[in-house]
């Protein structure tokens, strides 16, 4: 299976900015969510969203999805402003 992780910067001190991103991100994770569910795309876990601190899995279903699910990732970024504070890394199983 071929995975996504989103990772934000998120300080471990605890401060209302902390706070606040982990709120975006969460709102953030909530949106994608739903729309690669739509879309027959991809699964993000709704428990992993609503526990979400600094990271997000995303499961692509096939590989053949991936640059869209990729797009859709880059457009919610966006969307949310966490374009630039986000890194997004692929890993494809071998298998």
């Amino acid at each position: 299976m071929t995975t996504v992780r989103i990772t934000f910067p998120v300080d471990p001190a605890e401060t209302p900015e902390r706070y606040r991103l982990i709120h975006i991100i969460r709102n953030f994770g909530e949106e994608l969510s739903l729309t690669l569910s739509r879309n027959d795309l991809a699964e993000l876990s709704m428990n992993d969203v609503d526990v979400a601190i600094d990271r997000l899995v995303v499961r692509i279903k096939a590989k053949r999805k991936v640059k869209r699910v990729l797009k859709r990732i880059g457009e919610m970024l966006e969307k949310h402003l966490l374009q630039n504070s986000a890194t997004v890394i692929l890993v494809s199983d071998p298998a």
